[in-house]
């Protein structure tokens, strides 16, 4: 099967809010606020986005699959991280090597916009992501992600 990966239009919004309650889900067992996902996803399409997303289509047209990236300032760089904030795969879909096609097409638009690196934080429950994210050429970064509930 032929799979195509493009940039998201407003015509994918309800799929990506679909998948993106979907990960929540399967990556940490939450069930999400909707109406936050919903404000969430269509700020990518606004006027100042703060994210953009990219869907995979199988050959019939349907979407199987999405990801989105923020981007965030290095002023020691003086360039962008680029970081993977949503990354899903429809389950009939899984295991054919599409999580690397997903990559590897990121890798090529962070490279084109000169990004210093591409990155993702994971679940560290989540065994089967972090494999997959391996066999793409992801390493363990020496920074530990802290937070302050608010």
């Amino acid at each position: 099967m032929n799979y195509f990966i493009r940039p998201a239009t407003p015509d994918d919004i309800n799929k990506i809010i679909e998948f993106t309650t979907q990960e929540a889900q399967e990556s940490e067992g939450s069930v999400v606020d909707l109406v936050a996902v919903e404000r969430g996803v269509l700020s990518a399409f606004s006027e100042n986005p703060r994210s953009k997303y990219w869907v995979m289509e199988d050959s019939s047209g349907t979407v199987i699959a999405n990801t989105s990236v923020v981007k965030e300032w290095s002023d020691f760089h003086g360039n962008d991280y680029w970081w993977i904030q949503s990354f899903y795969i429809a389950p009939e879909h899984r295991g054919m090597g599409l999580a690397d096609e997903l990559i590897k097409h990121l890798t090529k638009e962070a490279k084109s916009e000169k990004a210093l690196e591409l990155r993702l934080y994971v679940h560290g429950d989540n065994g089967r992501a972090i494999r997959a994210y391996e066999r793409c050429g992801f390493t363990e970064s020496p920074y530990t992600i802290m937070k302050v509930g608010l």
